[in-house]
């Protein structure tokens, strides 16, 4: 971004360091749409490298600096539906790691939460409940910590299976962790589902009634 400053007669840009560079910032959040493929090809030809800009939430503190504890271990990327190596994927702040028992699970952080949000439950105890491709369900607020943490692996652990209406969900809790906490599994913070003992029992729901059943009757207007 760039402009004209009158005032003092300059022309100004709100990177000056990576613009002296020749380096162009992006945020990889989506797929660039046409329109923004030319910008960046045009930059390119004129001699800009493009730079993926760190996540900013987790840019300052999880730098990710040696991942040598992840070295040779994979984790499947259900979107892309493929083999990933855990380095080169956190390669990325953008990205981040599921564990769930022995088996990574990666995902792009901006991806995972849509996903997650357009995948929700209503408690009246515990609000809403979100979802993984997986079908493990958390707490909503886990959904902010994947957004707005510093912490590039999440570990889930199975806390206990609840029904809500004729749904039976596996309930999760969830360990955020740095890679150096992963690599001397410190946990780094903990989003713990209230014990099921806690959890008023919910009525039964009603049977749903299919469209044409003999007990509905309908009337002609």
């Amino acid at each position: 971004m760039t402009w004209w400053n009158a005032d003092e007669n300059e022309f100004q840009t709100m990177w000056p360091e990576e613009t002296h560079r020749k380096e162009m910032l992006y945020y990889p959040t989506r797929e660039p749409n046409d329109r923004e493929q030319e910008r960046i090809q045009k930059y390119q030809a004129r001699g800009f490298l493009l730079i993926e800009r760190p996540c900013p939430a987790i840019g300052h503190q999880d730098m990710r600096k040696d991942l040598s504890c992840l070295t040779g271990q994979t984790a499947f990327d259900l979107f892309a539906y493929e083999e990933v190596d855990c380095v080169s994927f956190l390669s990325s702040s953008w990205n981040v790691l599921l564990r769930v028992g022995e088996q990574f699970q990666a995902f792009h952080r901006t991806t995972l939460v849509e996903y997650m949000r357009a995948h929700t439950t209503y408690h009246p105890y515990l609000e809403h409940l979100f979802d993984t491709p997986h079908k493990q369900t958390v707490l909503q607020s886990v959904t902010v910590w994947l957004n707005w943490s510093d912490y590039s692996i999440v570990e889930l652990v199975p806390a206990y299976t609840l029904t809500i209406g004729n749904q039976t969900k596996s309930i999760f809790n969830c360990l955020f962790y740095t890679v150096e906490q992963w690599a001397n599994r410190h946990v780094g913070f903990t989003i713990s589902a209230p014990p099921q003992h806690e959890i008023p029992e919910l009525p039964p729901s009603a049977p749903d009634l299919p469209l044409h059943h003999p007990d509905v009757y309908w009337m002609d207007g």
